[in-house]
């Protein structure tokens, strides 16, 4: 038999971790006071079922002394309900059986007629959230009002999911996790009836795993005794018990606050070696970095918002002390971005790899990689050699109108392919205005997001100035702002974009702020790149 079936509790002194319910319910007991419907609702393996099991022991039970709550075990009943064949305690799996069938069939049929030997029929439903709509509704009369003799105990690891009707039927305790001391008295207890020697390294990484669930708790010492052995070292454990996942992102989160570039990835590599994927990663550490926020600012609101072991708790309560609300608010800001990428990357793990760089190498060296990365893409590309068939003409600065009229020569050049978002001869006038090309200005940044990332910083820092017949004027804080719109690659996506969004075709004639030139164009560049990263030139 395994462990956790052996050592269920098998009355209410025994049961761990949930003192606040179970005073409430002994009480009720002692005055012979029960409800007809309770509702259990908390994670797996911390006594839901086992909770009602005693219960059901407890009215039933033909031994039990008046003012008294705990059963006898003993007796006919008692027996009968620990092994499980007591016709009148009827367990159902409502994950197993989900229709209305089932609710008419098992409880509301069995419901009319009273028990057979025992006071009470109890009627256990476990996972009672998976019920069907019509199967809680056939539910709700019987559970309202059902008869003298009948008990209903609903148990339920997702409250949520349950309907208000169900919920407002039934006296609700909500289940916790357990302490980290209650589960480490609880296993050495055990190992001490089971005559193991665990050493304490082993019982502590057995609570981290657990999570706060002492079945499963449980479970894995029974796991590690499978090997035979009856001394329980920190070698066999780590062959039998990997980290557990809040462990995992726990230490992940240490080496990121103290900025460990080669640790965070190591963190990282074991995390999706031991299953979990960079979806889930994610998602994880959001919520932890998101109570680690909500700690800082409001302690008493991050202690009840943490749905964690006490252990667990107290190692994310430290962690809090170790980094700032700014720095947290751009950690969390940095993730959310790389999070968007990974659905597309062509390597998984690749976004988180890259925030862990962003993230851990120092201000200056942010700036200069965002630098190179924008030098590399505003370099000029070599031109070809230049004969009669392939040379290129070079864009003429754009002239003023009158000079066009009066210097017919350069009508040729005028005529030649250029870049599409300079401003053609002919402007025909649209029927757009300024502030519609402002209100669709949005829906392009989040079009061309999808194609080219690289651009939707340069397109929200753009300034829309005017519209002149198909030519929409704009400005940019910097010239190699203005090259990378205008370069051949972004710019047929842009005008594209544009005509889709505004049902048109327009061209952009793109210009640099005059307020940037005051200084010199390369120093303003880096300045302002330190200025956004929240640092400064040095």
């Amino acid at each position: 038999m395994s462990l956790y079936r052996k050592y269920r509790p098998q009355n209410f002194e025994q049961v761990a971790g949930q003192v606040h319910i179970i005073q409430t319910i002994t009480n009720q007991l002692s005055k012979n006071n029960t409800a007809h419907a309770y509702l259990f609702s908390g994670p797996r393996g911390i006594g839901k079922t086992t909770t009602a099991r005693l219960i059901a022991k407890a009215v039933n039970c033909t031994e039990r002394k008046d003012k008294k709550f705990e059963p006898c075990n003993s007796c006919s009943s008692c027996t009968s309900i620990t092994e499980g064949r007591s016709i009148d305690v009827i367990e159902i799996d409502a994950a197993s059986n989900t229709g209305v069938d089932t609710v008419r069939e098992n409880i509301i049929e069995n419901a009319q007629f009273k028990p057979s030997i025992s006071p009470f029929k109890v009627f256990i439903i476990d996972e009672i959230h998976m019920l069907s709509t019509s199967a809680f509704n056939a539910l709700l009369k019987t559970l309202e009002e059902p008869p003298e003799y009948i008990i209903f105990i609903l148990a339920t690891t997702e409250l949520h999911k349950l309907p208000d009707t169900i919920i407002s039927r039934c006296q609700r305790f909500e289940f916790k996790k357990i302490d980290a001391e209650e589960i480490k008295t609880h296993l050495t207890k055990i190992a001490k009836k089971e005559k193991l020697i665990v050493e304490d390294e082993v019982i502590n990484r057995i609570i981290q795993k657990s999570e706060g669930h002492l079945r499963d708790a449980i479970s894995l010492l029974d796991q590690l005794t499978s090997s035979g052995e009856r001394k329980i070292t920190t070698e066999m454990a780590n062959m039998f018990l990997p980290a557990s996942n809040i462990e995992d992102i726990l230490e992940f989160t240490k080496n990121l606050f103290q900025k460990n570039t080669s640790s965070c990835l190591q963190n990282l590599n074991e995390i999706i070696k031991n299953g979990s994927n960079p979806k889930q990663i994610t998602l994880n550490l959001l919520d932890l970095l998101r109570n680690i926020l909500i700690l800082k600012s409001n302690p008493a609101l991050g202690t009840t918002e943490i749905n964690l072991d006490k252990n667990s708790q107290e190692q994310i309560t430290n962690l809090q002390n170790k980094i700032t609300n700014a720095e947290l608010v751009e950690l969390i800001d940095l993730l959310l971005k790389r999070k968007i990428e990974i659905p597309n990357s062509p390597i998984l793990q690749l976004p988180l790899e890259l925030f862990i760089i962003e993230w851990t190498c120092d201000k200056n060296e942010k700036i200069q990689i965002i630098k190179e990365k924008f030098d590399m893409q505003t370099a000029p590309q070599p031109k070809p050699v230049e004969n009669s068939s392939t040379s290129e003409v070079e864009r003429p600065k754009e002239p003023e109108i009158e000079e066009v009229q009066a210097k017919e020569s350069k009508e040729e050049i005028e005529k030649a392919p250029q870049n599409e978002l300079e401003p053609t001869k002919e402007t025909p006038q649209l029927d757009i205005t300024v502030e519609t090309i402002k209100q669709k200005w949005p829906i392009l940044i989040s079009k061309i997001e999808e194609e080219n990332p690289s651009l939707v910083f340069i397109l929200r820092m753009t300034n829309i100035i005017s519209l002149e017949g198909n030519v929409i004027k704009v400005s940019v804080p910097f010239s190699f702002h203005k090259d990378k719109l205008t370069d051949k690659i972004n710019s047929p996506k842009l005008l594209a974009a544009l005509a889709d969004i505004l049902g048109t075709k327009v061209f952009m004639e793109v210009t640099v702020n005059d307020s940037t030139k005051e200084k010199p164009e390369e120093k303003k560049q880096i300045e302002d790149l330190a200025n956004l990263m929240g640092g400064e030139v040095v």
